[in-house]
């Protein structure tokens, strides 16, 4: 099942034996690290998503601290690996392991917020992932490209919980304008990202490939491709031709699911002490602000823009077909 990567690349469905000796020399060592934002920016999302988030006996929650990372042999993490029910091939080498104790003690509170917000978004994103017959496990490219927040916007201009750069959004469907902008809707962009990943996998046959174009471009992948060789080519042969954020991005991957998977088993739990709030979706056939609607709901404008951050300037505008508001 695993794929141990050092002077040589093990066969197709064959377990890698707990014996076997990681050296990964052909890859660069390479500090992975996530923005320090990213937790607090989590944590308002959450205290919006969940009644009495804050509170638990009047006592403010405490968060989670980061946990000093263990000496584990290799062995453990790939007999761990082996155990993982996935429809996609995983690998296992340095910057795998690097990834995995990222999530699983470095970045811990991450971690936890992550399981609390996965039940807010996995189970529609699952649902859309089945439709295009995918593996469920893509769901978790979302913590690696937005750490499941719809309303993460990239330095290069990327949005959404897929992070659809605007060309990208455009081809695939999703409307971007001055007043909307549907790649930060969870249910559209999945829609979209299950169209372009199936129309990656079409071209590479690869998952890991398939990634790697989701990340930088069908292009950077090619080129790269073309420099290692050519076809038959994995993305371990092709790691060094490629962007630096696209070489981080298949190992944080793989150290996600891996983390995701045996979160519990490490102690560690979802961050929400509240109640989630219920929520359904109304159509809106006019134009209205968001602060008429939180008259007449009683909702705050924040926790609006919290449930539809498609809607850019703060009202739902007029539509030949209706848009749908999601609310409490």
């Amino acid at each position: 099942m695993i794929a141990c990567l050092g002077g040589s690349l093990l066969m197709t469905g064959q377990n890698i034996s707990s014996s076997q000796t990681i050296n990964s020399p052909q890859l660069p060592k390479e500090s992975l690290q996530l923005p320090a934002t990213l937790d607090l920016e989590l944590e308002q999302l959450l205290q919006r998503w969940y009644e009495g988030y804050e509170m638990r006996n009047g006592v403010p929650m405490a968060i989670a601290a980061p946990a000093p990372v263990p000496n584990v042999a290799d062995s453990v993490y790939i007999r761990m690996m082996n155990h993982i029910p996935s429809g996609i091939r995983l690998s296992y080498n340095s910057v795998v392991r690097e990834s995995i104790e990222l999530y699983l003690f470095r970045r811990r509170p991450l971690l936890s917020a992550m399981m609390s917000l996965g039940d807010l978004y996995f189970p529609d994103i699952e649902a859309e992932l089945d439709r295009h017959h995918l593996p469920l496990e893509l769901k978790y490219l979302t913590i690696v490209e937005s750490a499941l927040n719809p309303s993460a916007v990239s330095p290069a201009g990327a949005a959404g919980l897929w992070q659809f750069m605007l060309p990208s959004a455009r081809i695939y469907g999703l409307t971007v304008n001055s007043l909307v902008d549907e790649r930060m809707d969870p249910v559209k962009g999945t829609e979209a990202a299950c169209k372009m990943l199936s129309d990656l996998y079409r071209i590479y046959k690869d998952w890991w490939l398939v990634m790697a174009a989701y990340n930088c471009g069908p292009g950077n992948v090619n080129r790269a491709l073309a420099r290692a060789g050519g076809s038959g080519k994995t993305f371990w042969d092709i790691y060094n031709y490629l962007p630096r954020e696209t070489r981080r991005y298949v190992p944080l991957y793989i150290g996600v699911y891996f983390a995701m998977h045996y979160a519990k088993q490490y102690g560690i739990r979802p961050r929400e002490l509240g109640r989630t709030l219920a929520t359904e979706y109304y159509q809106v056939k006019h134009e209205v602000s968001f602060s008429k609607i939180a008259e007449l709901t009683g909702l705050s404008v924040e926790q609006i823009k919290t449930y539809n951050p498609q809607f850019r300037r703060g009202l739902v505008p007029w539509n030949a077909e209706p848009y749908q508001l999601r609310l409490p």
